[in-house]
């Protein structure tokens, strides 16, 4: 009978759209066996690492955004379609012709799960298979977990972040489901004192993280009133440093922002840009959340990053109407949308939606953390940082090396089958 060994990848299909979906492929690419062929939709990262991209014709996508599959909410998606329909033609015919080992779709759910089922029932149709495996579960505890059901049905396998997720895919739904971790579980903490220096900020002042998201929209929406709450925060301390570490996918739209802005808030002349990759060699953002006090944050994988340096705050979000709608029709509960809350078990971050997203909400929930002395905020810092390190249970080995396993195995597995 097969094993795993018998059965050698030589080539994986990886769709991967998005800037967040592009790290936790580098860091896959970069573990593939040497030989194997990486190749299909990435980024900068995935590239550098050895990734073959497809060419896609720029002059067909009428949505500017840098990254393909950089959609947010429901009313995004369905404007998206014709666009993302096209992308996933491309990709089919391109899978059909190579027969690739594996294909890796990376995130983005809602795309990832139809893609996914278009592509099974075209393998169908050409009477050739391969297996499908989805890396970062939907969020199964914010939405319900009927949501597990068919990703369970669509992918061979699913690739959790999080020890709580398998239990969602497995059971009743009889999907499969492995835990690999997460990068950030392995990247070393940063001590303030050290963090500041290296940033060339002051011991002895507080320090204001603002974090606008990764995507052009959620900057576009959130950014004004992060800066419009940092006014108010500087009127009421003025040894308040402000650092907003820049996304590349966004960088030209935050500096649009505060250009258009400079004359009418106070904050954009205070602000210090810190630029994604520098200094070399350092995750800019990672060191500027272990220098601050206090941040304002957009809902996403960045409150996981802060609850890990202990970085207390306030979340945000702007998500549109429809998204909204089919929230509260589900009864979702929107603290389970912050990843933090989840890991942690507790609310650790509140967070504010549409209409809450003021400069005077944001700045009356920062000032109490930023007027805590010093010992309380260190002692809260600590009690943060020890709850989400107990939760998470991270793996000894590399993320990357669990998920290129997790293929390996899942190759082989449907080689026998």
């Amino acid at each position: 009978m097969a094993t795993v060994a018998d059965k050698k990848m030589q080539s994986l299909f990886i769709v991967a759209g998005e800037d967040s979906a592009d790290q936790l492929g580098c860091a896959i690419v970069s573990a593939l066996p040497k030989g194997v062929r990486s190749f299909g939709l990435g980024g900068g990262r995935m590239r550098e690492a050895g990734f073959e991209g497809l060419k896609l014709d720029k002059n067909k996508n009428k949505n500017k955004e840098s990254n393909p599959l950089a959609i947010i909410g429901i009313g995004d998606s369905l404007t998206a379609w014709p666009r993302l329909n096209r992308l996933a033609d491309t990709m089919i015919q391109t899978i059909l012709a190579e027969k690739p080992d594996a294909v890796l779709t990376i995130d983005s759910k809602g795309f990832a799960l139809r893609f996914a089922q278009r592509l099974r029932a075209a393998m169908k149709q050409s009477q050739w298979q391969a297996p499908l495996i989805h890396l970062v579960a939907p969020s199964v505890w914010a939405w319900g977990s009927w949501r597990a059901a068919s990703f369970a049905k669509s992918f061979d396998r699913v690739l959790c972040l999080f020890p709580f997720e398998p239990r969602y895919f497995a059971g009743k739904y009889g999907g499969g489901a492995d835990y690999v971790g997460h990068p950030l579980f392995a990247r070393r903490l940063l001590t303030k004192s050290h963090a500041r220096k290296q940033l060339g900020i002051a011991d002895d002042g507080l320090v204001l993280v603002l974090l606008p998201g990764s995507r052009k929209k959620e900057v576009d929406t959130l950014l004004v009133d992060m800066l419009d709450a940092t006014s108010r925060l500087l009127g009421m301390h003025s040894n308040l440093t402000i650092v907003l570490p820049v996304a590349r996918s966004v960088k030209s739209d935050i500096i649009r922002i505060l250009a258009q802005h400079k004359s009418k808030l106070a904050a954009v002349a205070k602000t210090r840009l810190l630029f994604a990759d520098s200094p070399p060699g350092e995750n800019i953002t990672w060191s500027a959340l272990a220098a601050g006090d206090a941040a304002i944050m957009c809902s996403g994988t960045v409150t996981l990053e802060c609850a890990l340096n202990g970085l207390h705050g306030v979340a945000v979000y702007r998500p549109d109407w429809l998204t909204m709608v089919a929230g509260r029709m589900l009864n979702m509960n929107r603290h389970n949308v912050i990843l933090a809350n989840v890991v942690a078990g507790q609310v650790v971050y509140d967070l504010k939606l549409r209409g809450e997203v003021t400069g005077k909400n944001m700045s009356d929930a920062i000032a109490p953390i930023l007027s805590a002395s010093p010992t309380t905020r260190m002692r809260a810092s600590r009690a943060m940082q020890a709850r989400i390190q107990k939760a998470i249970k991270a793996k000894d080995t590399v993320f990357g090396d669990r998920c290129v396993a997790a293929i390996t195995a899942t190759i082989a597995k449907r080689s026998v089958s």
